[in-house]
């Protein structure tokens, strides 16, 4: 039986899928957790189911306006420095999230992330074209879909759990944790 890293085309290509695949699933889970954490939200914050979804969609909106011109953007400069530079934005964002004192300052860092977390789309396509054989690339699209994927149902029971047994703070600021580690391995 084959290994999972021998299936990926060996532990450079398997390091390679598995970084792409973080970011993206960091990037749901971030926007799972919006969900998650909405009750915590509406006590703490003293705001409405509207200005709760209002969050999740701002992020969503700014992030397809952004995703546009970040996508002219990598073609222009070096992918990974790009989206090592977003990933770090990202963790800030995600504690400047953690630490709103309004539900103001928590709508723009929100927006702020959508914007920083519209590289990963375009960058992530333009590696996967430079690092993978036109063959191979949509098993290895499909390697990092599940991964983005599964990042959402991880934010989802985690943020949830975070908040309930911490805060809703603490359910951002723990994101910034694995974004913080993503970017240094990028």
């Amino acid at each position: 039986m084959r290994s999972l890293t021998d299936a990926l085309g060996g532990e450079r290509r398997a390091w390679a899928i598995v970084l792409l695949a973080s970011t993206l699933a960091i990037s749901d889970a971030d926007l799972a957790t919006v969900g998650a954490v909405a009750g915590e939200l509406e006590r703490h914050l003293r705001i409405s189911d509207t200005q709760v979804g209002l969050l999740a969609t701002a992020t969503a909106l700014v992030g397809a306006l952004a995703t546009v011109p970040v996508g002219s953007l990598t073609d222009r400069v070096p992918r990974v420095p790009l989206l090592t530079i977003s990933v770090l934005l990202w963790a800030a964002a995600m504690v400047v999230s953690a630490l709103s004192l309004s539900y103001e300052m928590l709508l723009i860092s929100r927006m702020a992330l959508g914007v920083v977390t519209a590289t990963a789309g375009p960058t992530i396509a333009s590696l996967i074209g430079d690092l993978f054989p036109a063959a191979e690339r949509a098993k290895v699209y499909g390697w990092i879909q599940a991964g983005e994927l599964a990042g959402g149902a991880v934010g989802l029971v985690a943020g949830g759990a975070i908040a309930g047994l911490v805060s809703w703070r603490a359910s951002f600021a723990m994101l910034a944790v694995p974004a913080l580690a993503l970017a240094w391995g990028l």
